[in-house]
């Protein structure tokens, strides 16, 4: 895995963006992957970037009694449901922290199944000023940025992508969250694994172009490792369904839900008759709720070639995994089974 992510950051670097041609690469990204559900207001949208594109979360559910944990989660995607079980497993890395340039950054949350997890950073400064002046979007995200893009290496994972954001859980402290909502493939699944980020020189962003301002207000470097120590509620579905995808023959080789979203892998026989960019990523995908409601993870973070394409897509919310009914790969319609 991180063969693949050096790769990828190479052909990057060889591509010769400056960091406002990558945020704006990402902001558009983003918004072309944004998920089609209604959001709670204080929702931040997500950058996401992945081996060829990317997707973003938010919204969720939480009542009770929370850990420290559960509650950062629970702050990251709101309270306005009573489904407690999924939230409430979400973990406290240990150990996983980092200190360079005056700034102190902590894995404080994770929660995650088999192919898709959420952490949520706390960045404390040993200045207690030092946030005080970066601006906030519209959205409440506190605008930031690392000059890397930190997509974390998942142990034994073949590929994956994330959306991320900052924002201040506790306008009252000194500190600020950064929040990674992450998908990847491995074989057994991520839940016991570890995940390995490294951050590089933290900056204000400009909220007119998103471009750096100034010099950093942190320099240095931030590696960490981040255990995934979750229980996964990941429903693996039946495969080998072929469908007709713009001339092409698709055949679902992998393909499950949970409460934090979908992964399917397909095989491709023929290439699409599409002007799309990335056509090979582009098979129609939706979830489909009990109530009605679907969520469309047609165009999210993937990674592949001409035969073999792998995807996934986080939730615009964390749902009741009874709620999902079933799952529409082009034009078959996968049931999702519940005992």
């Amino acid at each position: 895995m991180r063969g693949t992510f050096d790769e990828y950051r190479r052909e990057l670097d060889g591509m010769g963006f400056s960091t406002g041609e990558k945020n704006e690469l990402i902001g558009r990204l983003s918004r072309e992957a944004a998920p089609r559900r209604a959001r709670f207001p204080r929702a931040a949208v997500a950058a996401g970037v992945a081996i060829a594109l990317g997707a973003g979360v938010v919204t969720a559910h939480a009542t009770g009694a929370l850990s420290a944990a559960d509650e950062l989660i629970a702050d990251v995607f709101g309270t306005e449901s009573a489904q407690t079980e999924t939230i409430g497993g979400a973990a406290q890395p240990a150990g996983a922290s980092a200190a360079a340039g005056g700034v102190t950054v902590s894995a404080d949350a994770v929660l995650g199944d088999d192919t898709h997890y959420v952490i949520v950073y706390s960045l404390t400064p040993d200045d207690p000023t030092l946030f005080e002046g970066v601006a906030r979007s519209d959205e409440g995200t506190v605008l930031l940025g690392f000059s890397n893009i930190a997509i974390p290496e998942n142990e034994g994972a073949a590929g994956g992508g994330m959306g991320a954001y900052f924002y201040d859980a506790d306008p009252d402290d000194a500190s600020v969250q950064y929040v990674q909502q992450c998908w990847a493939e491995t074989a057994d699944g991520l839940a016991g694994t570890t995940a390995h980020v490294k951050f590089v020189d933290l900056r204000a962003l400009d909220p007119e172009t998103l471009e750096p301002a100034g010099e950093p207000l942190a320099t240095g470097t931030w590696e960490l490792e981040v255990p995934l120590d979750y229980e996964s509620a990941a429903i693996s579905l039946p495969t080998g369904q072929t469908v007709d995808y713009e001339g092409a023959s698709v055949t679902v080789t992998e393909l499950s839900v949970s409460p934090l979203g979908v992964m399917i892998s397909y095989d491709l026989a023929g290439t699409p008759d599409t002007s799309q960019e990335f056509p090979q990523l582009n098979l129609p995908v939706f979830v489909n709720f009990a109530d009605g409601t679907s969520f469309d993870a047609t165009w999210v973070g993937g990674f592949g070639d001409d035969t073999h394409v792998t995807k996934g897509a986080s939730f615009d919310r964390i749902v009741d995994a009874e709620d999902i009914a079933s799952v529409t790969v082009g034009d078959v319609t996968i049931e999702v089974p519940h005992a």
